[in-house]
């Protein structure tokens, strides 16, 4: 799936606006949607969960290796002061089908980054 960038949501954001970008999974929550994605820096830090709202999609076609999950259960982080409540999920059977990588992914842990990009391509 491919997205171009309409407008950035904060300054921090490292994205270009027009700019296109692979999506490498969809997750949903409390009516919003997010993709996960890389972001200019092209390295595997760069790696983050962007509002779908900033994008149009370009061409909608997903992974045929993409799974999809609900999950209604709650999620508390370990490291920041959220929580996740039910969510569905579009992605890698790793990250969709395991709640923790889903958290992993969100919260920046090393372990689950690394253990994550080997599923995806680097652009």
């Amino acid at each position: 799936m491919k997205v171009r960038c309409l407008r950035l949501e904060s300054q921090g954001d490292n994205l270009t606006i027009g700019k296109e970008y692979i999506v490498h999974g969809i997750k949903a929550t409390g009516g919003r949607f997010a993709y996960l994605m890389f972001d200019d820096t092209q390295s595997h830090h760069g790696i983050f969960w962007f509002a779908s709202s900033i994008f149009e999609i370009v061409d909608g076609k997903v992974s045929s290796d993409w799974y999809f999950a609900i999950y209604d259960q709650r999620f508390e982080s370990k490291r920041y002061l959220y929580t996740l409540d039910s969510y569905s999920i579009w992605a890698p059977k790793e990250l969709a089908l395991n709640p923790d990588s889903l958290i992993g992914l969100i919260e920046r842990d090393p372990a689950i980054v690394a253990a994550f990009l080997p599923l995806i391509q680097m652009p």
